[in-house]
């Protein structure tokens, strides 16, 4: 059966008109959405086995020779479909992207599969581009919270860090890492102001371009935080503080409604921690 829609599709004529080409992207997408669906309905079928095999990342891996990360992330996606129906129907009738569905399922995290569908988050969310939809997400996370719910995301994300070193091409070494926004928006903070620090050093806008690439410097800026040679380690200037910048609701009596810039809620233990170490501003 799907031999046949692979070779339909490898001879097809391609268009003559620009509206052709328009009919035939939306028919793909629609396509694309009920054969992602398909592939998580089967990849959550193959954890809820009770045989002892493979788990679902490792087959998604082995079927379609894509790497860990991307294994890791269709096999979240199919537990996010099977916990919230609705989202699964969507995908597979064209409405939601997969995009949409990761956006759903970090709605899930913060909150619960139950909350998610009773606030007819998946309809709101079809109704926007996947990066507007994630904004919108977060906010509606972000009032559902309770103080312990935060408390409890924050747990878990912290638990969940890594960083995984590998050779990778031509005898390159990768990092791949992940964070917990907290210490993710640190991390980047001193990256930012090492990495501006080196392209002044390399003549700004009139030269800096000629010296390396933004990857380049990108890259020997974090070289050098990790190796203390960065604008806070020695032999470069006095050490300066890290600094963050958070957003908050402050009174007299507490600080509430904390989040970072990009609206991810904080929980007040996490505000009180940074404020021993860092200038917040």
């Amino acid at each position: 059966m799907y031999e046949d829609w692979i070779a339909t599709l490898a001879n097809r004529v391609l268009p003559d008109e620009r509206p052709g080409f328009a009919d035939e992207l939306t028919a793909l997408a629609r396509l694309r959405g009920a054969m992602e669906a398909r592939e998580a309905r089967l990849l959550a079928g193959v954890d809820a086995l009770d045989d002892r095999g493979l788990p679902a990342a490792a087959i998604a891996r082995s079927t379609s020779k894509c790497s860990q990360r991307e294994a890791d992330r269709r096999a979240r996606r199919a537990a996010v479909l099977t916990q919230v129906p609705a989202a699964a129907d969507a995908l597979a009738h064209g409405s939601l992207s997969v995009e949409h569905v990761d956006v759903v399922g970090r709605a899930v995290e913060a909150t619960s599969p139950e909350a998610v569908e009773a606030a007819g988050l998946v309809e709101r969310l079809s109704a926007r581009p996947a990066d507007l939809a994630a904004k919108d997400a977060r906010d509606w996370a972000r009032r559902q919270q309770s103080e312990s719910d935060r408390e409890a995301v924050q747990r878990r994300r912290y638990a969940a860090r890594r960083l995984v070193v590998f050779e990778g091409d031509d005898g390159m070494t990768v990092l791949h890492g992940e964070f917990d926004p907290v210490a993710g928006a640190e991390l980047r903070k001193a990256l930012e102001a090492e990495t501006n620090r080196l392209f002044h050093a390399d003549g700004g806008r009139e030269g800096a371009d000629g010296v390396r690439t933004a990857e380049q410097r990108r890259a020997d800026a974090l070289l050098r935080l990790m190796s203390g040679g960065g604008s806070s380690g020695r032999g470069s200037g006095p050490a300066v503080r890290n600094q963050l910048l958070l957003m908050a609701t402050v009174t007299d009596d507490a600080i509430t409604d904390a989040r970072l810039p990009d609206g991810t809620p904080l929980p007040i233990s996490v505000v009180e921690r940074l404020a021993c170490g860092s200038d917040l501003f």
